[in-house]
């Protein structure tokens, strides 16, 4: 429940949506096979918060990293227009 990963059962399915308007989302991505939508911003995404797990973990403040991790990701759109 607390890190909002989606059950398995289809019978918790109901409930876990319930619990966030979102996880029934998560839920339904996961039945069908899709754990992250293809699109072009997706690797770029996906190195930015690989680096922000990465520099939480070895002890920098998360609030800080997140805001980092915001304005890299902010950049990358601003460039790609």
């Amino acid at each position: 429940e607390d890190l909002n990963v989606p059950v398995v059962l289809s019978s918790l399915h109901e409930e876990f949506s319930k619990a966030d308007p979102y996880n029934g989302v998560r839920a339904d991505c996961v039945a069908n096979g899709i754990g992250m939508p293809i699109v072009t911003w997706s690797s770029i995404f996906q190195r930015v918060r690989n680096e922000l797990v990465q520099r939480v973990l070895n002890g920098e403040d998360p609030a800080a990293v997140l805001a980092d991790a915001q304005q890299k990701i902010e950049l990358e759109i601003q460039n790609a227009q």
